[in-house]
């Protein structure tokens, strides 16, 4: 099926997005702590749609919320749901999803390339994906630096599973002094910098203060920040390599007309800033104060929403994606009950395809078995050679990591 101009095409398996709410009332019925039937049928749903194939993706927001929690026990009751159900899947970095709709929107509009890009692989796995696009997996390398084809698969499934588990669940309090001698900052000291993106449009919303109503061109001008603010070095680097002028897609601040319409439509073809321009103009519309939870949520829709089948959010952000009309222009069910999840499972549980291509996880490195959360054994002294390292390698072959992990 041919996409929309401007709308990236839905994947091949039907795919979840859910909030971080979803996964804390997941938690709560794992450990007993809730009583709710929707959330325990929904939770019992999630995880048997799960083992038939629906997707259930996160994203680097999923990371960052969880890992802003101070509760080391919340954090790893959160991982002990997410990570089974996800696999800890999750949607391809920002940057790189946007870098492919700028492509599409260039060759839809102007032809250049000359060829419509081919599509993207949008779900891989592990931390590493969601924040750079790249694969990592763990590979047993011998002291000359070859990699160690003997290793049991299977093991390898394990150490690279149990190491993303621990990751999302985040540090116990008495790793942290040794973390932060080594870098390790606390995310909510992060939040807390006076550059953050929340403080950045804090400021927006002070200098849209004397506006009674954010017009048309607020919304132009955001949707200039979100392209070129956020991406400008990008877009003048793929423009700069397909030959494309930039009076075509960038706006003249010198114009009478500074939003040309092939500027104006191309800035639309571009779903993820387009989208994130739109839901941030509705809260300066609304007037409402920022917070990091409504902007996380707005940076989970921009690319949720484009790419998956279904997006659970809570209601004020159903709602802000509804006044902008996303749900319908990407074929989207975006909703904010229980109720309504376990509704819509059973037709995306149908819509499997047991024929299709599984979904990037962790097979290249042994056979599919349900997610592993134990830590895996020690192996043997002579399942490895004398001085053998255990590597983080990406899947360009460059070693990311040399961790010293338990059980090599």
């Amino acid at each position: 099926m041919q996409a929309e101009p401007g709308q990236p095409m839905k994947m091949a398996w039907p795919t979840v997005f859910l909030d971080q709410w979803v996964w804390i009332r997941f938690a709560a019925v794992a450990t007993g702590r809730s009583r709710d039937p929707d959330d325990a049928r929904a939770y019992d749903e999630v995880r048997q749609a799960s083992a038939e194939g629906v997707v259930f993706a996160l994203s680097a927001t999923r990371y960052e919320e969880t890992g802003r929690i101070r509760d080391p026990r919340q954090r790893q009751d959160i991982a002990d749901v997410v990570a089974p159900i996800s696999e800890l899947r999750s949607l391809r970095v920002h940057n790189d999803l946007v870098e492919h709709q700028i492509k599409i929107a260039l060759h839809e509009i102007l032809g250049r390339p000359t060829f419509r890009p081919s599509p993207l692989q949008v779900i891989g796995v592990g931390a590493h994906w969601s924040f750079t696009g790249v694969n990592a997996f763990h590979r047993v390398f011998d002291a000359r630096d070859k990699v160690v084809d003997t290793i049991d698969g299977s093991w390898l499934r394990q150490v690279a599973q149990y190491t993303e588990y621990r990751l999302f669940a985040g540090p116990v309090d008495s790793e942290l002094p040794a973390l932060e001698k080594r870098g390790y900052v606390d995310p909510r000291q992060l939040e807390a910098s006076a550059t953050s993106r929340l403080e950045q449009e804090r400021a927006l919303a002070t200098q849209f203060g004397s506006r009674s109503d954010p017009s048309a061109t607020v919304l132009r001008f955001l949707q200039v920040r979100e392209l070129w603010g956020t991406h400008g070095k990008m877009l003048a680097r793929i423009a700069q390599e397909y030959g494309v002028p930039g009076r075509a897609i960038m706006p003249d601040p010198n114009a009478r007309t500074p939003f040309a319409r092939d500027a104006a439509e191309f800035m639309e073809r571009i779903p993820t800033t387009h989208l994130m321009a739109q839901l941030k103009h509705g809260i300066y519309r609304q007037r409402r104060e920022w917070t990091w939870n409504m902007l996380r949520d707005i940076e989970s829709m921009s690319v949720a929403i484009p790419y998956t089948d279904v997006v659970v959010m809570d209601k004020d952000a159903v709602d802000l994606a509804t006044r902008v009309g996303a749900p319908t222009r990407f074929n989207t069910t975006v909703i904010a009950r229980m109720g309504e999840l376990i509704d819509v499972l059973p037709d995306l549980r149908k819509d499997v395809n047991a024929d299709a291509e599984e979904p990037p996880g962790w097979e290249r490195l042994g056979p599919r078995a349900p997610f592993q959360l134990d830590l895996p054994r020690s192996l043997e002294p002579e399942e490895v050679p004398i001085g053998a390292q255990l590597r983080l390698v990406g899947d360009d072959g460059e070693i990311i990591h040399s961790p010293r992990t338990p059980g090599l």
